[in-house]
């Protein structure tokens, strides 16, 4: 009966790694809300039309000269957030390219935008970090570090992480 045990508890224990080392199923959705995908990965596991065997085959579709600069875009529900070399933080249609709305900041927008819970959280060099409406490109607040905001906002638990060139991290969640 010992012997038993013990082999039963040699096999458990030698199970416990393999149990750990599995990946909990992805949910797809096929929307990229930040810089990088979950656990900063920059692929997405969801995509399943494009693969080796038709990439090849890839071609323009569109494109909108007045939002490129140094940002990521964000894809939230069909739509492409992204900040500008300009200016601006743009929303564009996903499947067009034609612009829904675009916000002013007071310098440019390397920041990659955030999009959560139907905000859009970015930095830009005039010291600012924005929340904008995510239909309508309206500011909902700001906060002024102390320097140029060109680090990408996350998203995590209720709260959006962002740093700034004043060399703080900053935290905004709930009062």
């Amino acid at each position: 009966m010992k012997r038993a045990c013990i082999s039963l508890l040699i096999r458990c224990a030698c199970c416990v790694p393999v149990a750990w080392s599995q990946q909990p199923a992805v949910t797809c959705v096929n929307n990229w809300r930040e810089f990088h995908w979950t656990n900063m990965v920059r692929s997405n596991p969801c995509e399943l039309v494009l693969n080796i065997n038709n990439v090849g085959r890839l071609g323009l579709k569109w494109s909108n000269a007045s939002a490129g600069g140094r940002s990521s875009p964000a894809i939230v529900n069909g739509t492409v957030y992204v900040g500008s070399g300009g200016y601006n933080v743009y929303a564009l249609n996903a499947t067009t390219g034609a612009q829904l709305w675009s916000y002013a900041t007071g310098n440019i927008v390397w920041s990659s935008p955030a999009v959560a819970n139907g905000a859009v959280y970015v930095g830009s060099y005039d010291n600012n970090v924005y929340a904008l409406n995510a239909k309508t490109g309206t500011k909902l607040w700001s906060y002024a570090t102390g320097n140029a905001v060109d680090s990408s906002p996350a998203v995590a638990s209720g709260m959006v992480y962002v740093s700034s060139e004043d060399g703080t991290i900053y935290a905004f969640g709930l009062k």
